[in-house]
């Protein structure tokens, strides 16, 4: 049962903003393009997740619109890594009370 319940609790934390961030991915690679030529716009590419973060704190060139939409985008890889970061950790150190 736990098992299951950590698939469901993985899927709501990993799945859906994961999802959600690719639903607006097209938006968010115009963006950076325009933005940053080195932007490459490769599913979870760390170097590309840092150059949002930078283009939203340090741009002047985009409008508020754009920068929630970045903001939205940060929030979501963000909360993506973390869960997955947690579940990693969590079969590797509790796998036996996990898989029981």
């Amino acid at each position: 049962m736990k098992f299951y319940l950590l698939i469901i609790l993985s899927f709501i934390f990993i799945g859906i903003p994961g999802i959600l961030n690719y639903s607006f991915r097209k938006d968010i690679n115009k963006i950076m393009k325009r933005i940053n030529p080195k932007y490459t716009g490769q599913v979870n590419n760390a170097f590309d997740f840092f150059r949002i973060i930078k283009a939203y704190r340090h741009s002047k060139e985009i409008n508020t619109y754009e920068k929630g939409k970045l903001r939205l985008s940060i929030i979501l890889v963000s909360i993506s890594w973390t869960a997955g970061l947690i579940l990693f950790t969590t079969f590797i150190f509790f796998s036996d009370q996990i898989l029981d």
